[in-house]
């Protein structure tokens, strides 16, 4: 609650404090921290994002990374000028 909490301010500064909410083993966590990311969008919440799928190790990361590519492509359209 606290994640969706701190995103509905709708204040790009949550982006690394969303960013580390990604590595909650809590599925209700990160789920709600990459919601967060995509609808503050920008270029920090992207940076976060790209940074995470890069990290990803694991039997985790097909099913996140499934989830962190649909984001990063998300975000990166809002970001295209045009």
């Amino acid at each position: 609650m606290l994640i969706h909490c701190l995103w509905q301010y709708r204040d790009r500064a949550a982006a690394p404090t969303l960013g580390s909410a990604l590595w909650d083993a809590d599925d209700q966590v990160w789920k709600e921290a990459l919601d967060g990311l995509v609808t503050l969008g920008g270029v920090e919440a992207e940076r976060v994002l790209l940074d995470t799928r890069d990290a990803l190790v694991g039997d985790e990361t097909r099913v996140k990374g499934e989830w962190l590519e649909e984001a990063i492509e998300q975000l990166g359209e809002g970001n295209r000028p045009g």
